[in-house]
């Protein structure tokens, strides 16, 4: 099976930004109290204020962007 991402999410945070990649394939860690097997997230740090233009760029799409940033 061909590895594929259903959703990325961009973590815009006051270091490091985050990536989360949901992907096709199941999680191998399922808590006994989740009535589904969840997705396989991927995660990955970028430099700050880069991984929406580095996710435009790579993979050819606008992330879903959260700023959790406090300042």
């Amino acid at each position: 099976m061909e590895l594929k991402y259903t959703k990325i999410v961009v973590y815009l945070r006051d270091g490091c930004d985050q990536v989360d990649m949901y992907t096709n394939y199941p999680c191998p860690f399922v808590p006994a109290f989740l009535p589904s097997q969840p997705p396989l997230r991927l995660s990955f740090e970028t430099t700050k204020n880069k991984a929406i233009e580095y996710c435009k760029n790579t993979f050819g799409v606008m992330p879903e962007v959260r700023d959790i940033r406090i300042s």
